[in-house]
């Protein structure tokens, strides 16, 4: 009898470990799920967000990542004195230190600067104030933008 129990008792662990490893395969075979994809591209898109480093005396405001059915993007505020010419010139050498070639000034926004690079499309985008204070400077960044 006690034969018949160690018996039963090897073919329920046995089995049990046979489980266990045709699950584990099965998860290592199976493509990652699409929030698990997004999130992904949220925090490598936060990263290339912050390795994007502003011109001295700028201050940043806020970098977010954002999702929807259409993709993934980002965004990063900043206030700054300087004009855009200024401002324009310093992101075309910084964007260019990270992998990015200037595309093009969007002809509807006159002030508006796209870089584009393998992966991802930045526009940089001035929000001019009147009145002589700060000014605010936008960069939004997209992953796989379908413009570049």
């Amino acid at each position: 009898m006690k034969f018949l129990e160690r018996k039963n008792r090897r073919v329920v662990i046995l089995t049990g470990i046979l489980v266990l490893l045709v699950v584990i395969a099965f998860c290592m075979f199976l493509p990652p799920s699409r929030a698990f994809r997004t999130d992904r591209h949220e925090r490598e898109l936060e990263r290339k967000l912050e390795a994007i480093k502003p011109p001295a005396g700028v201050r940043i405001l806020r970098i977010a990542t954002h999702h929807d059915q259409d993709g993934v993007w980002g965004t990063a505020s900043y206030t700054t004195t300087t004009g855009f010419e200024e401002t324009k010139a310093y992101y075309a050498k910084e964007f260019t230190r990270n992998g990015f070639v200037y595309k093009s000034e969007e002809a509807q926004k006159l002030l508006s600067v796209r870089f584009c690079s393998p992966d991802y499309g930045a526009v940089l985008n001035p929000i001019m104030k009147s009145d002589g204070s700060p000014s605010l400077s936008l960069i939004t960044m997209t992953w796989k933008d379908a413009k570049c």
